[in-house]
């Protein structure tokens, strides 16, 4: 099985929300944009940048996202949907319910939610497809919570549900399907990582995982900085040389 570093990242997904389409069409801004538009991937050139250190959170590559959508089990794929689609801490995934949803002009729904680990208000647009998602799951608990057990139960804690992930992903990656590294968190790195490709900054992608310093939202898309970086370098190159 090829390395993770040799294959491409998620891309943007194609967002066909009626009424919305447009919003997600961003233009990047020219450093950004230059690298989206070259004849060399910034999503591949960049890929050994994003896993550069054994302790980075690694983005999904596209192959292994798919792979996930696909095959896990509900009570794996709803914290996965929240974290690549709201970019949600497992803590807030735990603990997050549909009363918390409500409409929004921009996007159709919002979701508003307390991060624990910085206390601080979030109030976050919801992607079509995490809210596509949620109106297709047929178990609806009373209470509202939306990330449960495969008996509709909920999780006892963030821990419980953070150790059936990572079980699914190690068991998917010694069957050759995933490469080394994915978790929970690295959708989380894959949703600020989409924003950023799509021409939101720094300081915007920061309060949009929910964070309060401007240095996270460098450190979660970083990958994307030494991806135009390298994308640049290679377009400086002549035909032939």
């Amino acid at each position: 099985m090829a390395s993770r570093a040799d294959r491409r990242r998620d891309p943007a997904p194609i967002n066909t929300m009626a009424g919305s389409a447009a919003i997600f069409e961003v233009s990047a801004p020219p450093a950004i944009g230059h690298a989206r538009s070259c004849g060399v991937s910034c999503e591949m050139v960049g890929a050994s940048a994003a896993r550069s250190t054994a302790k980075a959170s690694f983005p999904f590559a596209a192959p292994e996202w798919q792979f996930a959508r696909e095959n896990a089990p509900l009570e794996v794929l709803i914290p996965m949907m929240q974290a690549r689609y709201a970019g949600l801490r497992g803590q807030t995934i735990v603990k997050v319910n549909r009363k918390q949803f409500e409409p929004h002009p921009l996007t159709g729904q919002a979701v508003r939610y307390y991060a624990r680990k910085n206390k601080k208000i979030v109030f976050l647009p919801v992607l079509p497809e995490l809210q596509a998602f949620m109106a297709e799951l047929k178990v609806q608990r009373a209470d509202g919570l939306i990330a449960v057990r495969h008996d509709g139960s909920a999780w006892e804690s963030e821990k419980e549900m953070q150790t059936r992930m990572s079980h699914w992903l190690r068991d998917q990656e010694r069957a050759g399907h995933i490469g080394a590294g994915t978790t929970l968190h690295g959708l989380r790195v894959s949703y600020a990582s989409w924003w950023r490709r799509n021409g939101a900054t720094k300081e915007e992608v920061t309060d949009l995982i929910g964070d309060i310093s401007p240095r996270m939202g460098e450190h979660y898309t970083r990958h994307v900085e030494s991806e135009v970086n390298i994308t640049r370098a290679f377009n400086r190159l002549k035909v032939g040389t």
